[in-house]
């Protein structure tokens, strides 16, 4: 008998530092797969996706899964807002945006 293996959501390296930022900036996130988290801020009333990258791998075939890939090409069939992140200007970059010019 064959079964699929669970996928594990691996956590980037830089997971932990570029979280800690966005809360140092008053953010909250909220871990949900199939990307890493929600976003929020309070001036933008409203929860974002993010996805927290590891610059090394940037341009990876299999920089994504596969159900992260279905969501991020879904949202953009929608024309919805998600963000990713590789280093923390990345963070301050998202944390300046104003709700509906994102």
């Amino acid at each position: 008998m064959s079964f699929k293996r669970p996928q594990i959501h691996r956590i980037d390296r830089n997971h932990h530092e570029l979280v800690a930022e966005w809360e140092r900036l008053g953010g909250v996130f909220l871990k949900h797969p199939p990307l890493d988290g929600w976003l929020w801020l309070k001036h933008w009333n409203a929860y974002y996706p993010v996805e927290i990258k590891d610059p090394s791998r940037e341009g990876h075939k299999d920089e994504y899964t596969p159900a992260q890939q279905k969501f991020i090409a879904e949202a953009k069939r929608l024309g919805a807002a998600y963000f990713t992140w590789r280093t923390k200007i990345d963070v301050q970059r998202t944390a300046m945006r104003e709700e509906g010019v994102l």
